[in-house]
């Protein structure tokens, strides 16, 4: 969930009572991930909340890094698409790209009727297919 925070912290003042905003602290998170943006002081600061049974805190750290990358990358580059901007660090890059290194040079080129036909054709007289068919029957 996101929220952002943006009327500001106002003193209300009635009838000679000054009344404040309490900061408080919830040490229960109410979403599995909230990221809170309050905007004072002609700047935005941030706030993570999370469940920490779902989350480590390495974890948030380094979504928050890529939170902020992609926010710099947005305010250096207006008229960039979405699709155009880096949301993987190197590392993750690096770790991304050796888990999807799947690639299997083809040994045949061909679609399955020719490879078959090919197989047929290089075993001579031999059998170049079985076909093994089991059927069980249950007696009651």
């Amino acid at each position: 969930m996101f929220v952002l925070q943006n009327m500001g912290e106002r003193s209300l003042i009635l009838d000679g009572v000054s009344v404040e905003p309490y900061p408080m602290k919830n040490n229960i998170a109410q979403f599995d991930l909230k990221l809170e943006a309050m905007e004072q002081n002609n700047r935005i600061d941030f706030t993570f909340e999370y469940c920490t049974g779902l989350f480590k805190e390495e974890t948030i750290k380094r979504f928050a890094q890529s939170y902020l990358s992609i926010l710099k990358q947005i305010s250096e580059s207006i008229g960039k698409r979405i699709c155009e901007f880096d949301v993987l660090s190197e590392w993750e890059r690096k770790i991304l790209d050796s888990i999807n290194n799947t690639s299997v040079a083809c040994i045949e080129a061909g679609n399955i009727k020719e490879l078959f036909e090919n197989r047929v054709k290089s075993c001579g007289s031999k059998t170049a297919l079985f076909l093994i068919t089991s059927r069980s029957h249950m007696s009651s």
